[in-house]
């Protein structure tokens, strides 16, 4: 009963209200892409190994460590930002939810200047936490894209050094896939 008390209203609508949209809306809608994605990167791993049989055991390790590192390093750091975001979300609600509770005081007082700006300055919060979420996100797209990058040049390298025993539609599938990888690599960073 002491957290209804000490907690503001915005807060406790603002936690019930989001969370029920997440669960409504934003983890089924993402849900088939993450087991497309999914599938997609276990599909590249596939062609490339089969392709490199031997040698794609000395390969593939390296990239997929990389990648490991990058997403528990960044992982943490996204998960504050959105926790930011959240946070700064309530103060919003919360000042629209006493301005609607208040609607005849507020206009009886002439208040409307004072909760506007009022408002102006929680959505400013709000903007840069976004902001700073969107831009560790951005942070880790560039990594893996650069991590893609590295593939296919260990791609091009593994494929020169077996020039001629490795046939050019099987060269041709195996970057088609490694552009798959780079797609579902990068559904993470969304």
């Amino acid at each position: 009963m002491r957290w209804w008390d000490t907690t503001p209203l915005g807060r406790v609508l603002n936690r019930f209200s989001f969370d029920t949209d997440n669960v409504d809306t934003t983890l089924v809608t993402k849900l088939f892409p993450a087991i497309m994605s999914l599938s997609w990167c276990a599909g590249a791993i596939g062609v490339m190994m089969g392709t490199f049989w031997p040698w794609s055991l000395i390969f593939i390790p390296i990239p997929t460590v990389i990648y490991l590192w990058l997403f528990q390093f960044s992982r943490k750091s996204i998960r504050q930002f959105q926790q930011l975001d959240s946070i700064s979300r309530s103060p919003i609600q919360s000042v629209y939810s006493e301005v609607l509770s208040g609607i005849v005081s507020v206009r009886a007082f002439a208040w409307e200047a004072k909760y506007s700006e009022r408002l102006a300055r929680v959505i400013d919060v709000n903007s840069a936490a976004i902001l700073t979420f969107n831009s560790s996100n951005r942070w880790l797209g560039v990594r893996v894209e650069l991590l893609v990058a590295f593939v296919s040049s260990l791609l091009g390298l593994g494929f020169w050094l077996l020039r001629g025993q490795v046939p050019a539609s099987l060269v041709g599938m195996c970057f088609i896939w490694n552009t798959n990888l780079a797609t579902s690599l990068g559904f993470n960073c969304i």
